[in-house]
């Protein structure tokens, strides 16, 4: 009993007390495991009946050693297990087909995919399946596979809005010879739509770029990847010429003194690091060797599954050579500006101060701060003034030689020849506004109107007294004094 395994033990047992004592309901063929001396596990077939020995019922036992068949038959039925486990579960249409081509073994997804049960499809061709146009390629697919033995690898195939990868196989026996085929079809129409949607976005990427006024290149382990014709013009090259640059080429296109940081910052945007420049300006070199100004702005992409420096460039060198003149046309103007000996000064409509010259300092006595302190139309003596000028400002946009009467900071007053221009200066309207103190001309008009009325009076008087002498010698001694 110790040589039978103990989860056997019991029905072998039985079987043995009832064979020994003769009894008829009992089996006589059954297999069951058996424990060898070393305690390896083994299994028996037994062969067994009732006999008669030394006059008493006895169990006559053939024992046959089926270890390695029971092994073989494990080791296939997990085989078996394995696949029917693949065919059920496997996301994938999965199918074997016989030397005629008929359905053998499927995947539960190939039957829920046709909607068909398994036993709709068994021993059945594509020809009793499928549409008649598409089961006559498939099926004349199938025949010469298993004719010829030659492989179908990755063929797309689309019924409808479906989409499938199909490979076929020939199928073999244990002698080599086909047998059939076994084939595996994935539906692959999300992926389709993915690489339809991927596809236009790279045409209208590629739309936009070509007709884009901006550089754009695509810059990966220092080599361009892409770059549209823009680009290529802003250098002077071809776009064929500079894909055929080597890598790190892009940098002889850069001014010398530009050159290491434009290099470092390619670098960081390649490496995906972030403190990098999006936007800076650097000067370039034309293929003809003229020197250009660009500005550049990037930004660090997952390109191919890789970090790369997507960049746009702008030709900016006719608005430096525009800047550099505003420049030096500004630094005339301040110098005109702050050399002036007429007063100068710019203010808002609102009345307040901007700036101002010294000589505008000088004529009135009033800085900047303290115009804005008291106001602008706080210097007018006439308060009134200022609404009058403003009016012909906003009419014809100056107002030239205006005569007014002024105070200064001291309270003094005196009289200032004006010139408002309206002007814009940072996107708004600004009152410049030129003074010349006219005080001693205007004084010396006043005393020429006043000798002018003298004279025509003493003209007058002298006719009149010419008739009458001495009257007229009293009036003009009365006169002197």
């Amino acid at each position: 009993l110790k040589a039978i395994h103990p989860d056997d033990r019991e029905f072998a047992i039985e079987q043995l007390t009832k064979k020994q004592k003769g009894e008829k309901d009992v089996v006589t063929h059954y297999q069951y495991r058996g424990i060898k001396k070393s305690g390896e596990m083994i299994w028996l077939d037994q062969f067994s009946k009732t006999i008669i020995f030394d006059e008493k019922p006895a169990d006559f036992i053939m024992l046959i050693d089926i270890t390695q068949r029971k092994n073989i038959e494990k080791k296939l039925h997990d085989e078996r297990d394995l696949i029917y486990a693949l065919l059920d579960n496997h996301p994938d249409f999965i199918y074997f087909k016989d030397s005629r081509a008929r359905f053998q073994h499927i995947s539960k997804r190939f039957c829920d995919f046709f909607g068909r049960k398994m036993e709709e499809i068994i021993g059945k061709t594509d020809l009793e399946l499928f549409p008649e146009e598409l089961a006559k390629q498939t099926h004349a697919e199938d025949l010469d596979i298993i004719q010829t033995g030659m492989p179908l690898i990755n063929k797309e195939e689309t019924t409808g809005d479906t989409w499938v990868l199909t490979t076929k196989m020939p199928w073999l026996n244990k002698k080599g010879n086909i047998k059939g085929l076994f084939g595996i079809s994935r539906d692959i129409t999300e992926f389709k739509k993915v690489e339809q949607n991927l596809k236009e976005s790279v045409e209208k990427f590629r739309t936009i770029t070509e007709q884009s006024f901006l550089g754009i290149a695509i810059m990966q382990d220092n080599i361009i990847k892409y770059l549209n014709n823009q680009l290529a013009n802003i250098f002077g090259y071809t776009v064929e010429e500079i894909m055929n640059w080597e890598v790190g080429g892009f940098l002889n296109v850069i001014h010398p003194e530009d050159r290491e940081m434009v290099a470092n910052q390619a670098r960081k945007k390649q490496l995906g690091e972030s403190d990098s420049l999006d936007q800076y300006q650097f000067r370039g070199i034309k293929k003809n060797g003229d020197a250009i100004w660009l500005e550049i702005y990037s930004k660090s992409i997952n390109y191919n599954g890789k970090p790369a420096d997507f960049a746009t460039i702008h030709d900016i060198t006719d608005g430096k050579i525009f800047e550099q003149k505003l420049l030096e046309s500004e630094e005339k103007y301040r110098s005109l500006f702050d050399n002036s000996p007429v007063g100068i000064g710019l203010s808002t409509i609102e009345g307040k101060a901007i700036d101002s010259n010294d000589a505008l300092v000088e004529l009135t006595g009033y800085s900047v701060e303290d115009l804005n302190k008291i106001g602008t139309p706080s210097i007018y003596v006439d308060p009134n003034v200022r609404s009058k000028i403003l009016k012909a400002l906003q009419e014809e946009g100056k107002l030239h030689d205006y005569e007014v009467e002024l105070r200064r900071k001291d309270n003094s007053e005196f009289f200032g020849s004006v010139s408002f221009d309206l002007i814009e200066l940072g996107g708004k309207k600004i009152i410049q506004t030129s003074l010349r103190d006219i005080t001693k001309s205007k004084n010396a008009e006043q005393e020429l109107i006043k000798l002018n009325k003298l004279k025509s009076e003493l003209l007058r008087r002298t006719s009149h007294e010419l008739k009458t002498p001495l009257v007229s010698i009293k009036g003009f001694s009365d006169l002197l004094l």
